[in-house]
């Protein structure tokens, strides 16, 4: 089976609060096989929401110590996904939650499985 094929955006839809959609998108991903959280550029009381996948971005080494030659052996779970979704604050109060970048890039079947309660 496809990894992919389980893990579906939740659908554009309106809400009453940034709190019943963060609850709506964290409960339709956990139940996909993937996990979000808050990212970058999340400012709630101005209506903005960024919900990203936990796997989004790159590994960086901050130390400059090559890979081969550090003496912890560390791993990220960071692949590069891309997957966002954006909930905004209407000027009516509701909140609309919009798919940016819906997809998540292929990884190995241990990525859905890592996220199962």
């Amino acid at each position: 089976m496809d990894s992919n094929s389980l893990m579906t955006p939740p659908e554009p839809s309106f809400f009453e609060s940034w709190e019943a959609v963060q609850q709506h998108v964290q409960t339709h991903s956990t139940t996909q096989g993937y996990a979000v959280v808050t990212g970058k550029g999340t400012d709630k009381k101005n209506g903005k929401l960024n919900l990203i996948c936990d796997r989004n971005g790159q590994y960086e080494n901050h130390g400059g110590v090559p890979e081969d030659q550090k003496l912890r052996k560390r791993s990220s779970r960071k692949c590069g996904c891309r997957f966002k979704v954006v909930p905004r604050r209407r000027p009516e109060g509701e909140w609309e939650l919009q798919i940016k970048h819906g997809t998540h890039i292929k990884v190995d079947i241990l990525y859905s499985l890592q996220h199962k309660n």
